[in-house]
């Protein structure tokens, strides 16, 4: 009686510990694949965040593109007014700083 249960005993432990091993094989394979899902998401989330902020950029460049070529046309056409004025008013200026130069001298 003794003997056969140490044969039964000895197959149990080597069952368990084949049952151990598989366990653990099962669950660094289980770790590993979640280890990769995990890289897989993270570089695909920073590639995704790159294009983002490219496109971010591209459109802000627009933006300012398109407000630099506004400007230029309503400074450009507000220019030529002023100019117009500007000169006016020099000489103006310089026909009053005349008369005044003259009437000074008397």
């Amino acid at each position: 009686m003794s003997a056969t249960s140490i044969n039964v005993n000895d197959d149990v432990l080597k069952a368990t510990k084949t049952y151990r091993q598989q366990r653990r094989h099962v669950i660094a394979l289980y770790l590993l694949a979640l280890l990769v899902m995990g890289v897989l998401f993270g570089w695909l989330l920073s590639e995704q965040y790159k294009q983002e902020i490219e496109a971010a950029e591209s459109r802000i460049n627009a933006r300012a593109n398109v407000v630099t070529e506004w400007a230029k046309g309503y400074l450009h056409k507000a220019a030529r007014p002023c100019l117009g004025l500007r000169n006016y008013s020099l000489c103006k200026g310089c026909l009053i700083a005349t008369i005044l130069r003259r009437f000074s001298a008397r």
